[in-house]
Protein backbone atom coordinates (compact mmCIF):
# COMPACT_ATOMS: atom_id res chain seq x y z
CA UNK A 1 0.00 0.00 0.00
CA UNK A 2 3.02 2.31 0.06
CA UNK A 3 3.32 4.96 -2.61
CA UNK A 4 6.73 5.73 -4.14
CA UNK A 5 7.49 9.46 -4.43
CA UNK A 6 10.34 10.98 -6.44
CA UNK A 7 12.83 13.12 -4.52
CA UNK A 8 11.73 16.75 -4.96
CA UNK A 9 15.35 17.97 -5.14
CA UNK A 10 15.87 16.13 -8.42
CA UNK A 11 15.15 17.44 -11.87
CA UNK A 12 14.20 14.98 -14.57
CA UNK A 13 12.94 14.88 -18.11
CA UNK A 14 11.81 12.21 -20.51
CA UNK A 15 13.36 12.39 -23.94
CA UNK A 16 11.67 11.59 -27.20
CA UNK A 17 13.52 8.29 -27.31
CA UNK A 18 11.86 7.20 -24.04
CA UNK A 19 14.97 7.65 -21.90
CA UNK A 20 14.68 9.45 -18.59
CA UNK A 21 17.51 11.80 -17.61
CA UNK A 22 17.67 12.54 -13.87
CA UNK A 23 19.84 15.46 -12.73
CA UNK A 24 21.22 14.97 -9.23
CA UNK A 25 22.65 18.02 -7.45
CA UNK A 26 25.73 17.75 -5.21
CA UNK A 27 25.05 17.54 -1.49
CA UNK A 28 25.11 20.96 0.16
CA UNK A 29 25.61 19.82 3.74
CA UNK A 30 28.96 19.83 5.56
CA UNK A 31 29.81 16.32 4.38
CA UNK A 32 29.23 17.30 0.74
CA UNK A 33 31.41 20.38 1.12
CA UNK A 34 34.26 18.43 2.72
CA UNK A 35 34.06 15.71 0.06
CA UNK A 36 34.19 18.41 -2.62
CA UNK A 37 37.45 19.78 -1.18
CA UNK A 38 39.17 16.40 -1.47
CA UNK A 39 37.53 14.97 -4.59
CA UNK A 40 36.34 17.95 -6.72
CA UNK A 41 32.80 16.65 -7.08
CA UNK A 42 30.78 18.30 -9.88
CA UNK A 43 27.78 20.47 -8.93
CA UNK A 44 25.40 18.17 -10.81
CA UNK A 45 25.53 14.69 -12.26
CA UNK A 46 23.14 12.84 -14.47
CA UNK A 47 21.64 9.41 -14.26
CA UNK A 48 20.10 8.04 -17.45
CA UNK A 49 17.37 5.42 -17.32
CA UNK A 50 17.57 3.99 -20.82
CA UNK A 51 15.46 0.95 -20.01
CA UNK A 52 11.85 1.43 -21.10
CA UNK A 53 10.44 -0.40 -18.08
CA UNK A 54 12.61 1.58 -15.64
CA UNK A 55 11.62 4.86 -17.30
CA UNK A 56 7.96 3.88 -17.04
CA UNK A 57 8.25 3.02 -13.36
CA UNK A 58 10.09 6.30 -12.67
CA UNK A 59 7.38 8.33 -14.39
CA UNK A 60 4.66 6.62 -12.33
CA UNK A 61 6.42 7.32 -8.98
CA UNK A 62 4.32 10.40 -8.33
CA UNK A 63 2.97 9.60 -4.87
CA UNK A 64 -0.49 8.84 -6.22
CA UNK A 65 0.11 5.27 -7.42
CA UNK A 66 0.77 2.39 -5.05
CA UNK A 67 3.35 -0.26 -5.75
CA UNK A 68 0.45 -2.59 -6.57
CA UNK A 69 -0.76 -0.10 -9.23
CA UNK A 70 2.72 0.00 -10.76
CA UNK A 71 2.90 -3.80 -10.86
CA UNK A 72 -0.53 -3.96 -12.52
CA UNK A 73 0.55 -1.37 -15.08
CA UNK A 74 3.65 -3.39 -16.00
CA UNK A 75 1.65 -6.60 -16.27
CA UNK A 76 -0.77 -5.01 -18.73
CA UNK A 77 1.63 -3.00 -20.88
CA UNK A 78 4.62 -5.36 -21.03
CA UNK A 79 2.80 -8.71 -20.82
CA UNK A 80 4.71 -9.81 -17.75
CA UNK A 81 3.51 -12.35 -15.23
CA UNK A 82 2.56 -10.92 -11.87
CA UNK A 83 5.63 -12.49 -10.23
CA UNK A 84 8.02 -11.06 -12.86
CA UNK A 85 6.53 -7.60 -12.47
CA UNK A 86 6.62 -7.74 -8.66
CA UNK A 87 10.27 -8.81 -8.58
CA UNK A 88 11.30 -6.18 -11.15
CA UNK A 89 9.41 -3.33 -9.49
CA UNK A 90 10.46 -4.10 -5.93
CA UNK A 91 14.13 -4.51 -6.83
CA UNK A 92 14.15 -1.34 -8.95
CA UNK A 93 12.40 0.70 -6.24
CA UNK A 94 14.75 -0.73 -3.62
CA UNK A 95 17.74 0.49 -5.65
CA UNK A 96 16.17 3.92 -6.15
CA UNK A 97 15.40 4.10 -2.42
CA UNK A 98 18.99 3.23 -1.46
CA UNK A 99 20.25 6.03 -3.68
CA UNK A 100 17.63 8.39 -2.16
CA UNK A 101 16.02 9.06 -5.51
CA UNK A 102 12.61 7.99 -4.22
CA UNK A 103 10.91 7.84 -0.85
CA UNK A 104 7.85 5.90 0.19
CA UNK A 105 4.65 7.38 1.58
CA UNK A 106 2.84 4.91 3.82
CA UNK A 107 -0.78 5.30 4.86
CA UNK A 108 -1.73 4.80 8.48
Amino acid sequence: SSRPVRNVLLEWEMGEDGKVVITIPRRQDWLGRIANIFFAIPKKRQLILDDEVGATVWSICDGEHTIRNIVDHLCKHYKLTRKEAEVSVTEFLRQLGRRRLVGFAVEK
